[in-house]
């Protein structure tokens, strides 16, 4: 594996990573919002 190749993966895993995060974080604030509601 070349170099570009390797860092454009590690580029697509971190932007993945981060809508994980985002819908998970979104998860967390529905779930929330049921339980105190």
């Amino acid at each position: 594996m070349s170099a570009p190749e390797r860092f454009s993966g590690s580029t697509l895993a971190k932007h993945l990573s981060l809508e994980v995060a985002k819908v998970g974080c979104v998860l967390v604030a529905v779930l929330t919002a049921m339980v105190f509601n």
